[in-house]
């Protein structure tokens, strides 16, 4: 399904500008490389396809691929020429958990928010290593914690539930790293600005793995 539909927005696109997304690009394409794709050769035609539009295609498109493990993806595809940059999306840092938390809690409760019955940067601080679906998580947890004992939930119930989580970063402690080595290998840049808490001089490419220590 997703080589058709790829192949379906590469056939009708356009001569005007335009943007094509492909989300987890590596499902698609991760083992054209080994030969085993199990679909007849359908990925590998749809993949050539693929090169040859993006390496000569002439009108003014804009491409955007997303992958969860970007190291298993064939080299043809991201070099330079066809793919300008890579970014790296690392685990929030203390600043941008603590924006994640307002956001999702502003989402159920703005007016509890407004009155600041959140300390926001705790929560943050207590929330090491959660991505941002587990900083949401955490919310409905607490939600539920509150719903089931009559009464709105509270921060002691988001810290419980942070206490009571385990992050896929620990979980999965050697995917992750083996990710960053990755990404620092292939001079991926940081989709993160440097943590504002953080004391730092200049602007650091990898900022979430070389700066931010919370």
């Amino acid at each position: 399904m997703i080589c058709s539909a790829l192949w379906g927005n590469l056939k009708s696109l356009p001569g005007t500008e335009v943007g094509v997304t492909r989300r987890e690009i590596d499902k698609a394409f991760a083992n054209i490389t080994s030969g085993m794709d199990g679909d007849s050769g359908t990925s590998q035609r749809v993949f050539g396809t693929l090169l040859t539009w993006m390496q000569e295609k002439t009108a003014p498109v804009f491409v955007v691929m997303t992958a969860n493990r970007a190291e298993v993806l064939p080299a043809e595809l991201i070099r330079k020429g066809r793919i300008d940059e890579i970014f790296w999306v690392d685990l929030p840092n203390l600043t941008e958990r603590e924006a994640i938390f307002q956001v999702h809690l502003t989402r159920v409760r703005p007016d509890r928010v407004k009155q600041g019955d959140f300390d926001l940067k705790l929560l943050a601080e207590q929330s090491k290593n959660f991505s941002g679906a587990e900083i949401e998580q955490v919310i409905y947890d607490a939600m539920v914690c509150g719903f089931t004992n009559g009464a709105e939930f509270t921060e002691r119930d988001l810290i419980a539930a942070i206490a009571g989580s385990v992050p896929l970063a620990q979980i999965a402690e050697s995917q992750i790293d083996e990710l960053k080595t990755w990404a620092i290998r292939s001079g991926a840049k940081s989709a993160s600005i440097p943590d504002v808490q953080m004391q730092s001089n200049s602007y650091s490419r990898f900022a979430p793995l070389q700066v931010d220590k919370n």
